[in-house]
């Protein structure tokens, strides 16, 4: 979603304060994800993988509907928008956090409290990865392309995260 505001610009025609409450509602999203997708997923089932997964098939719906915003669409578009950030950040938060505190927990690497820092290290950075890839394929598809193929690319990408879940 690093690429939310120049969509706005570019393609919306949003003015700044349209894209500052574009940015802000992705982020307040993610704040509320992260804390009541957290919650559902320790009350319900003591496990990440079932909220997650439900949480990415849905955001990849929500992905496809950016596909045919247009500028009339504002308050579409900010529901959209907190609705991902609520699915996709939330998602993303509780997997990244508590995955490595879950190995870190593992028997075999209790013992040594340099491990867990080694582990957050390697889930971080890994992502990071998965992101510059797909930052360059948005930045091709968005300027020799369309954004409706970014849009795409993203559902696609959204999609693909959440088999490993399974």
């Amino acid at each position: 979603m690093l690429w939310l505001p120049t969509f706005a610009s570019e393609h919306l025609k949003f003015n700044e304060s349209q894209k500052t409450i574009v940015a802000i509602l992705y982020d307040v999203g993610t704040i509320s994800g992260s804390i009541i997708l957290g919650l559902i997923s320790d009350i319900m089932y003591s496990r990440r993988c079932p909220i997650s997964f439900l949480g990415l098939l849905v955001a990849t719906i929500g992905h496809s509907y950016l596909i045919f915003i247009t500028e009339d669409d504002v308050i579409l578009l900010y529901f959209l928008i907190f609705f991902l950030g609520f699915l996709v950040g939330g998602v993303s938060n509780i997997i990244a956090g508590t995955a490595c505190a879950d190995i870190g927990k593992k028997n075999s690497l209790s013992e040594n409290s340099k491990v867990l820092c080694t582990v957050v290290g390697i889930v971080d950075g890994t992502g990071s990865i998965g992101a510059a890839i797909g930052q360059q394929g948005i930045g091709y598809l968005q300027e020799n392309r369309s954004w409706k193929d970014v849009f795409i690319l993203m559902t696609v990408f959204v999609f693909l995260s959440s088999i490993p879940l399974l």
